[in-house]
C-alpha cells in the first residue's frame, strides 16, 4: 500500500525541468466490496469493477428476504482481501422458496386456515359439498392438492363439508321436537306412530337418520316417531262423566255396556287399571 508502481511519463523518458509528473501508488489489494442495502446487481456489480475485480454469476437461489434478481451473496464474502483480477462468484434471487399445501383434509375448516396461513398460503375460495361420512366444516378436498409446491402468498380453494347433525330429540314432546330440528334447518317429513313405547304418549321414541348422523342441506329432513302409548285410568267408583273426562285425557274412548245416565257409577272396566293401551282404544264399562 501507498508504494509507487508507476509513472506517467514513464521512467526514462525525457521531460523539460519543471514539468509535472503524475505516479500512480498502489491501494494495495482490493477487497470484496459490501453488499448494497438494496442488494442492487447494477450496483454491486459496478463496485466490482471499479476494485478490478471479475464477477461470474452462479446458480440462482432461493430467498425469503430478496426479490428476484436482487443479489443474495457473493463468494468470497464482502471484506475479503483478494488479488487483483480475482473473479468474484455472486448469486441472485429467484424469489422465495415454494412451500407446500400442508396436510388439511380432514380438519375443521378454522385448523386449516390456521395452518395454510402459516405456510404462506391463503384461502382464496370455500365451496361447500354434502358428506354423511366427514364432520360439519370438515374439509373434504382442498386444491391445489395437499403436498403441492406454490410460492409463497399463492391461493388456494377449500372444500367444505355442509353437511347438517341431527340434534337429540329423543324424549321431547313433538312440539318441542320440531321447533329444536327447525332451528338447524331440518324439517319433518313424516311422524309415525310407536303403539308400543316405554315413553309417555306424545314424546319422540326415535329420530331418523338418528341424532349425531348428517343430513343433506338440500334435503334435511327427518321422520320422528312418537309414542302413542297411554295407561289405562282408574275409571272404578267415577260417574259416568268423570270417566269420560279421564279417559279423554289418556286419549282413549268410553264404551258403555248397556245405557247409562251420566250421574251412574262405574262398577267394572276393562282393561284394568294401569294397563297399558294405545291412543284412540277403548275402555268398556258396566254401570250400576
Amino acid at each position: 500500500v501507498s508504494q509507487i508502481i508507476g509513472s506517467d511519463p514513464l521512467a526514462g523518458a525525457r521531460v523539460v525541468r519543471g514539468d509535472d509528473v503524475r505516479v500512480l501508488v498502489s491501494l494495495g489489494r482490493p477487497t470484496v466490496p459490501a453488499y448494497p442495502a438494496n442488494h442492487s446487481k447494477e450496483v454491486f456489480s459496478a463496485a466490482l469493477a471499479k476494485r478490478t475485480l471479475k464477477e461470474e454469476v452462479g446458480d440462482p437461489v432461493f430467498s425469503d428476504d430478496v426479490s428476484t434478481g436482487g443479489l443474495v451473496f457473493a463468494v468470497p464474502a464482502p471484506g475479503q482481501t483478494v488479488e487483483v483480477g480475482s473473479v468474484v462468484t455472486v448469486h441472485y434471487s429467484k424469489g422465495p422458496a415454494p412451500v407446500k399445501v400442508p396436510k388439511i383434509v380432514g380438519l375443521q375448516e378454522d385448523e386449516a386456515r390456521e395452518l395454510l396461513s402459516k405456510a404462506g398460503l391463503e384461502v382464496r375460495e370455500v365451496s361447500a359439498e354434502f358428506s354423511s361420512s366427514a364432520e360439519p366444516e370438515e374439509v373434504l378436498s382442498v386444491s391445489p392438492e395437499e403436498g403441492t409446491g406454490l410460492e409463497r402468498g399463492s391461493s388456494v380453494t377449500l372444500t367444505i363439508n355442509n353437511g347438517i347433525e341431527v340434534p337429540n330429540v329423543v324424549g321431547k314432546s313433538e312440539d318441542t321436537a320440531r321447533q329444536i330440528l327447525q332451528r338447524e334447518g331440518i324439517e319433518v317429513s313424516e311422524v309415525k306412530d310407536a303403539s308400543s313405547s316405554s315413553r309417555d304418549y306424545g314424546r319422540v321414541d326415535a329420530v331418523s337418520p338418528s341424532a349425531g348422523r348428517l343430513v343433506n342441506p338440500n334435503d334435511a329432513t327427518v321422520t320422528l316417531t312418537v309414542s302413542r302409548a297411554v295407561k289405562v285410568p282408574q275409571l272404578l267408583g267415577k260417574t259416568v262423566a268423570q270417566a269420560r273426562r279421564e279417559a279423554e285425557k289418556q286419549h282413549l274412548q268410553l264404551d258403555i255396556d248397556g245405557s247409562a245416565n251420566d250421574d251412574d257409577r262405574i262398577v267394572l272396566q276393562s282393561p284394568r287399571p294401569g294397563a297399558k293401551a294405545t291412543a284412540g282404544d277403548s275402555i268398556s264399562v258396566s254401570t250400576l
